[in-house]
């Protein structure tokens, strides 16, 4: 059986995925541009 604790830690890594996601989306993977625009 899941404890609460361990349910609500895989709930945050859940949250912190999706909010990495949505960031990433959300700045059209700026990362990724800064290096393409310095080469």
């Amino acid at each position: 059986m899941a404890t609460f604790e361990d349910e609500a830690e895989e709930e945050a890594n859940l949250a912190l995925m999706a909010s990495a996601d949505s960031d990433i989306n959300s700045d059209d993977e700026p990362e990724t541009n800064s290096e393409e625009k310095e080469e």
